[in-house]
């Protein structure tokens, strides 16, 4: 079964969902951290040449536990967090083509298995904190959750759940959410003020308008609106706004 809300949203309920974000909490230090740019492709290409103390300064102590993951921050841990990383590489290359709108079920192995080793890493690496650092690995796919989204899900679809192969299921209905996102911000296009580039997806059409540098990716978007309508149940678009 899926989640009702899969079906009903529009540009307006999403778009005000980023806004929010930003007003109720926003994400510096992930705006920092992909900042680091050297750092995330080395991430992405060879996690070997990383060292730990920077990945215990920027991605344990500056993002995963700035959002209270509560990771063990020691040497051993970025150690073995970096090995776990170099030997994901495999699956990560068959993902790495991919969008969050391009996901199948015939990734649902490659998306399971890189999920499940780095839940099973040790250090009080959570749901949480093994969803962020995915995302981290793969901006463009992997969707972030924390426990009350985790929970949403699971209520609702019960094979959802703090696993591999839950986290694959529950990246498919992510890939349905960004279509239906996506077909919204088409549907808008008449109307959109200021209006969108040629070029222009949601994506790219919210990080310009909310000055977003680097910009931020659909899937990271998804996030935010689950986070906002699930972890804090504000609701889309608000009861009262200054606009007409």
């Amino acid at each position: 079964m899926q989640l009702k809300a899969l079906d009903m949203i529009g540009w307006s309920e999403f778009a005000w969902a980023a806004f929010l974000y930003g007003a109720l909490g926003g994400d510096k230090e992930y705006q920092k951290l992909m900042r680091e740019e050297h750092l995330a492709i080395q991430l992405r290409k060879d996690p070997r040449i990383v060292q730990a103390d920077e990945f215990r300064a920027k991605v344990i102590r500056g993002f995963l536990n700035a959002w209270r993951c509560r990771v063990r921050n020691s040497k051993q841990a970025a150690l073995d967090l970096l090995s776990v990383i170099a030997h994901l590489g495999p699956n990560l290359e068959v993902l790495r083509p991919l969008t969050i709108a391009d996901i199948t079920s015939a990734h649902t192995d490659a998306t399971a298995e890189c999920y499940a080793q780095i839940r099973e890493v040790g250090y009080n690496f959570g749901a949480t904190a093994t969803s962020k650092l995915l995302h981290i690995l793969h901006k463009d796919l992997f969707v972030m959750w924390d426990n009350p989204i985790l929970e949403r899900f699971h209520e609702r679809e019960p094979e959802i759940s703090d696993s591999g192969k839950g986290y694959a299921l529950f990246m498919q209905r992510m890939r349905e959410l960004a279509v239906e996102a996506d077909s919204a911000f088409r549907a808008a296009l008449p109307t959109l003020a200021p209006p969108a580039e040629a070029n222009d997806d949601a994506a790219s059409y919210l990080s310009v308008r909310m000055c977003y540098c680097p910009q931020k990716s659909l899937a990271k978007y998804l996030d935010e609106y689950n986070w906002v309508t699930m972890t804090r149940e504000v609701r889309v678009p608000p009861r009262w706004h200054p606009c007409p």
